[in-house]
């Protein structure tokens, strides 16, 4: 990437540098450990013109998400956390039983479930083949694709007019910001609404939560230059919420232009961006110093307990925990295994740091002494789940925002 996708500007000032790595959901079948992984540069830049952050290098995201192997549907915090904000959507937007639902990115359809299960109509649009059959098994339609303007020209002959648009912990994963806008305000009628929800950039930055940057996430958005990049479609942000899935995210509401009354909400968060100087560099620089300071942290205190004896177990296997593993050369000499509850993750291998990944019911007959929680945004839940790990006398490593032990 030249220039920033929002404002192509050319003002890119790289901060961070992650190395080459393998596709963060690239996990390995034991017949393909003997193969050489493609890997690509993961270095991230800020736009000094509006202040996006955004990875340096695209991948084609046919590599990425034509088989997707991240499913919610095994998260009781994720089954929640929809459950609730669609809930909070029919009554916000006043939704009826003749208000269409479209989610882009829908995954299995969880989100979009509880929607049919309220009796309002519901479209999913994926291009992950082997999401399809979940959501049909839903009774809800999924269109196998991309979204782009083209396919919501095509939507609309075909019939269809959104109400609510719908794409959580998608946005950051568009190449094409200015064609998504586009299909966005083509699909909405009336005075329809477009809603999404990702990871927020002031919790990146405060948090150090740099395993959240990866291949698939190409953007890091804070308001401000989503404010610009909506404007440059006759659209608007109204109303803003933060939440605190996957440890600090934004849902952001969107209209056309004057369609809808503009609450304080967004001015306020405008004004708390500027006072924190997003678009100087030594926020970034500080940023880069306490990612390498984490990464060391965390390595040196696996070395220090495998030499003392004790065996390390990991649990979970996001996306996120690939970045950490091969950024911070923590290997299977460290980490013996990962539980994961996500059925098509089991029985593969991590992507380039090749640890093998078991059931979480393995730890049911198996007992190591540490379990590194690399699904950190999931914490609470593995804390409980994971109960009678600690009755055994077992404890928890915490890799994020900071290294910590629990109990």
């Amino acid at each position: 990437m030249k220039t920033c996708r929002i404002c192509n500007s050319r003002k890119l000032r790289t901060f961070l540098s992650l190395g080459d790595m393998p596709l963060p959901n690239g996990f390995l079948l034991e017949d393909e450990l003997k193969k050489t992984e493609a890997k690509y540069d993961l270095s991230v830049s800020i736009c000094k013109s509006c202040s996006l952050v955004q990875l340096n290098t695209v991948v084609p995201p046919e590599l990425m998400f034509t088989n997707y192997l991240y499913i919610p549907s095994t998260s009781s915090t994720m089954l929640s956390h929809f459950e609730k904000m669609a809930d909070d959507l029919i009554e916000k937007l006043r939704l009826t039983h003749d208000d269409l639902v479209l989610d882009i990115g829908c995954n299995d359809g969880t989100f979009l479930n509880f929607f049919h299960k309220r009796s309002l109509p519901a479209l999913g649009v994926d291009p992950a083949k082997n999401l399809i059959p979940p959501v049909q098994k839903k009774n809800i339609n999924i269109i196998s694709d991309f979204f782009s303007k083209v396919l919501a020209e095509t939507l609309i002959l075909q019939g269809y007019k959104p109400k609510l648009i719908t794409a959580t912990n998608v946005l950051a994963h568009i190449d094409d910001l200015h064609d998504f806008c586009s299909g966005v305000h083509t699909l909405l009628r009336g005075s329809g609404v477009f809603v999404a929800e990702f990871p927020y950039l002031v919790d990146l930055l405060e948090k150090t939560q740099f395993d959240t940057i990866y291949h698939e996430h190409l953007s890091y958005f804070s308001l401000t230059p989503l404010v610009r990049l909506f404007e440059m479609h006759d659209m608007e942000i109204f109303d803003l919420s933060r939440i605190p899935i996957h440890g600090g995210s934004i849902r952001i509401f969107v209209g056309k232009t004057g369609d809808h009354v503009v609450m304080p909400s967004v001015g306020a968060c405008l004004r708390e961006e500027e006072n924190l100087e997003l678009n100087v560099d030594h926020i970034y620089d500080e940023f880069t110093a306490r990612v390498k300071f984490n990464a060391h942290s965390l390595t040196q205190c696996l070395k220090d307990l495998k030499r003392l004896g004790n065996r390390i177990v990991g649990y979970g296997a996001p996306a996120k925990s690939s970045v950490l593993l091969n950024y911070s050369g923590i290997s299977n000499e460290l980490i013996e295994y990962i539980v994961d509850s996500i059925p098509c993750k089991q029985g593969r291998y991590t992507p380039g740091t090749r640890i093998p990944i078991h059931s979480e019911e393995k730890l049911n007959f198996d007992n190591p002494d540490y379990l590194v929680i690399f699904a950190w945004n999931f914490k609470d839940e593995i804390l409980k789940k994971q109960a009678s790990f600690c009755k055994r006398g077992g404890r928890f490593i915490v890799p994020s925002p900071s290294v910590m032990m629990l109990p």
